[in-house]
């Protein structure tokens, strides 16, 4: 009885090839490994900076409130002290520091108002924008109108700040460099976004050039960044002399 045996010869090529494909597989599974590092950093990178977002608006929120009741009632009390004396014929009324405190009152106002509208926390979303719409046209001359859907939109409070937060920079962006007589904040939602658009019908500019150069005090990178940072999208439409629309796109719900 005879026996055959078949012997598997590799050659030198059929080695160098089986290292090759052993190489490719070890360099996928690195890859793959390196992906999933990425990803998870880049998850415990957005929940850091959402955290460091949240307690930034929180210390606005508190600095607010210390002016509005620190500050502003020791003004308060200031100048009804400084009217009453008014009666005192020893202690003649100091008109101008009356003028001065009630000024200084004002400017205080303006400013916890500024860093955190209490109607933002208070009344909502719908009547915050309706607020920063009257207030930025009174104080600048620019006519602003604002529209709400009439259906209930879902959004929670970061939402809500985040969205405030992103037409207040655009509507200060208008009154700085737009040029603009008029101006209009869209509220809608879609699909289970919600949708957020600022136009004006001012001078306009290269939006890609702001987008990635200096970006020219626009704060427009850094309004993309706060909508990305929160699963969202921002985009700028804008041509020279065709005005400007910035377009926020939103998770309807739970940001």
């Amino acid at each position: 009885m005879s026996t055959n045996k078949k012997h598997t010869h590799f050659d030198g090529n059929d080695m160098a090839l089986a290292d090759v494909l052993n190489r490719v597989q070890q360099i996928s599974t690195e890859n793959e490994q390196l992906v999933r590092k990425l990803a998870d950093g880049e998850y415990r990178f957005r929940h850091l900076a959402r955290a460091v977002w949240r307690v930034q608006e929180e210390e606005r929120r508190n600095i607010a409130l210390e002016l509005h009741d620190g500050i502003g009632q020791v003004l308060t009390a200031l100048i009804n002290h400084l009217q009453h004396s008014a009666g005192d014929v020893t202690e003649p009324v100091d008109q101008q520091s009356v003028e001065l405190a009630t000024s200084a009152l004002s400017e205080v106002r303006r400013m916890s108002r500024a860093l955190r509208p209490s109607v933002l926390d208070d009344l909502g979303l719908e009547s915050a924008l309706k607020w920063l719409a009257r207030t930025t046209g009174e104080a600048s001359g620019l006519e602003v109108d604002m529209q709400w859907p009439d259906d209930e939109i879902d959004v929670d409070k970061q939402t809500e700040t985040l969205v405030f937060r992103i037409a207040q920079e655009a509507l200060t962006n208008i009154v700085k460099h737009a040029e603009a007589t008029r101006a209009r904040i869209i509220v809608g939602h879609d699909h289970g976004r919600i949708r957020v658009s600022i136009t004006d019908n001012g001078c306009g500019f290269d939006a890609e050039d702001v987008l990635t150069a200096s970006d020219r005090g626009f704060g427009a990178r850094g309004m993309r960044d706060r909508a990305e940072l929160f699963g969202g999208r921002l985009h700028i439409e804008s041509g020279t002399g065709e005005g400007t629309s910035v377009i926020l796109e939103l998770p309807e719900g739970t940001a």
